[in-house]
């Protein structure tokens, strides 16, 4: 997975932490959208996943991707009243509207989404079996 953006702007750097977000943890965009402030444990290096279904998961917090996140959220994220991790960066400062605004996030360089990867492993895939395991297991509690 090569990651191309321009972390020089608080946008960029705001991007950078969606499409880790997005690459590394195979969050869906809707999920990506719905993370709250509290949702990030950083003492236990984990973070609260709302999903679909009203399906809440707990997951491994990467250090690239918990860095990108706290340098987002020092120095670049906005003050406003909203506790949603990710907000626009022009007034009025709110939560995105929904998952489908990320897929405006652009890489400058290449005019794509800024990410590669492969169809297996992919961000969606890995999704689909986290969803898969834990409707599997709670069939079967």
């Amino acid at each position: 997975m090569c990651l191309v953006l321009q972390s020089s702007t608080a946008t960029g750097r705001r991007d950078y932490a969606i499409l880790l977000l997005l690459a590394r943890l195979g969050l869906r965009a809707g999920e990506v959208v719905s993370l709250q402030l509290d949702d990030v444990d950083w003492r236990a290096g984990e973070l609260l996943v709302r999903g679909k279904g009203l399906l809440h998961d707990r997951m491994p917090l990467p250090v690239d991707v918990g860095e990108a996140l706290t340098s987002y959220l020092r120095a670049d994220r906005p003050p406003c009243k909203t506790r949603r991790v990710f907000v626009c960066m022009k007034a009025p400062r709110s939560g995105f509207a929904g998952p489908s605004t990320l897929s405006t996030i652009r890489s400058p360089r290449t005019g794509s989404s800024g990410f590669t990867s492969s169809v297996k492993g992919s961000p969606r895939a890995e999704a689909q079996s986290r969803d898969n395991d834990a409707s599997f297991w709670r069939k079967h509690e």
